[in-house]
């Protein structure tokens, strides 16, 4: 699932290509996608004529304001895709058959949702609407008031074992699994540790960890996994997965101590660590 890193990149993309175009026409052929309006033709009529006029990201949601006073939220789920396309720049690393809404500038240029899963939701929603999913997110992890003191707070008293806590998007939003396993391993912290069990020393590095590893990922396009499902909007694929440390590296060696790398599962999910260098 795209995390924070790579909604980022989809958002700064986007905000270069798209900010200013006008919306001449509408393809859309899988309503179950879109969750408001309730009906494929209101939706349609409501992107009809519309320009976009700025892009913003809360968690891993993209909020694309227009300029009829309505915003366009998309979230990826596992596996979907903005794809931008022009006659110049045409990307051909996807199948057509999983193109469920084409948004289109002109006769040449055009936005497309791609999602092989369908696990994807878009909602058009007025400016004035609160949408409870982005009204419930928790702090931003970059945004200056992401601090040490507001990182002990939500720790404190918080049963929660620290795994599963940064990625509770009502606590700090946008943490996926990818990160959440490369943030404990750079931290040196175990998995299973409940949240309220970290001294302060362990909060001020897992703090600096979780900047270092976002903001990293981030100026390296994200992450693209062997399944090639996330690409940023030119088909570029992201490259911090070529110096993942843990995620995913089961019955390999840890890089720090040279100890098999462990796997279980939390909250269903895979979770690497080393029992030797994470405690």
């Amino acid at each position: 699932m795209p995390e924070l890193p790579e909604v980022e990149t989809v958002k700064r993309g986007l905000r270069e290509n798209i900010i200013g175009k006008k919306i001449i026409k509408v393809n859309s052929n899988t309503p179950k996608i879109i969750k408001t309006p309730f009906s494929n033709e209101e939706f349609i009529s409501r992107l009809l004529g519309a320009i976009f006029t700025n892009i913003n990201r809360r968690g891993k949601y993209l909020l694309i304001d227009m300029n009829t006073n309505d915003i366009l939220i998309v979230h990826l789920g596992m596996s979907g895709r903005l794809i931008y396309q022009t006659e110049e720049q045409v990307n051909k690393n996807y199948l057509e058959k999983h193109n469920h809404i084409e948004i289109i500038f002109s006769k040449s240029e055009k936005l497309i949702y791609n999602d092989t899963r369908r696990f994807g939701k878009i909602w058009i929603v007025s400016n004035s609407e609160k949408l409870s999913r982005i009204e419930s997110l928790g702090i931003e992890p970059l945004e200056p008031i992401f601090t040490t003191d507001k990182l002990y707070e939500l720790v404190q008293n918080n049963n929660q074992n620290i795994k599963k806590f940064l990625m509770d998007q009502k606590k700090i939003a946008g943490i996926g699994n990818i990160y959440a396993n490369e943030i404990l391993f750079l931290s040196s912290i175990h998995p299973l540790r409940k949240a309220s069990s970290l001294t302060e020393e362990e909060i001020k590095i897992l703090y600096r960890k979780i900047k270092n590893v976002l903001n990293q990922a981030i100026e390296l396009g994200g992450t693209t996994m062997a399944d090639g499902s996330y690409q940023d909007i030119k088909g570029n694929r992201g490259k911090y997965g070529d110096i993942i440390k843990i995620y995913g590296k089961n019955k390999s060696n840890c890089p720090v101590c040279g100890n098999p790398i462990e796997s279980i599962k939390v909250e269903k999910r895979s979770t690497f660590f080393c029992s030797f260098c994470q405690k």
